[in-house]
């Protein structure tokens, strides 16, 4: 399962000629596996992030939408809920760079 987690935009800097808002938005990327077995959640886990990181590698831009994607270091968290086998979950940070006319464009 992923799911993308929207987080801060921040403050972006501003310049003047002409006026352009530069933004450094950080979303994270939460990422689970499940299996019995840890050396399989690791092993999906590891195809996941490489997965991901291939994607986001082959178009920086997101087809033109962003200036660049820039992908931070992983946080990995090993879960077992009661009545469960064991889920392994990793939040990836990603830092959106773009830029727009106006602070709400």
């Amino acid at each position: 399962m992923a799911i993308l987690r929207d987080g801060e935009m921040g403050e972006p800097e501003v310049s003047l000629s002409p006026l352009t808002y530069h933004w450094q938005h950080q979303v994270t990327i939460e990422l689970f596996v499940a299996d019995p077995e840890a050396s399989v959640r690791d092993a999906r886990m590891d195809g996941l992030l490489a997965e991901l990181a291939a994607l986001i590698e082959a178009d920086r831009t997101l087809a033109g939408v962003l200036e660049y994607a820039e992908i931070g270091p992983p946080k990995f968290d090993e879960l077992a809920p009661d009545g469960s086998t064991g889920i392994k979950a990793c939040l990836l940070p990603v830092v959106l760079h773009y830029s727009s006319a106006g602070p709400l464009s």
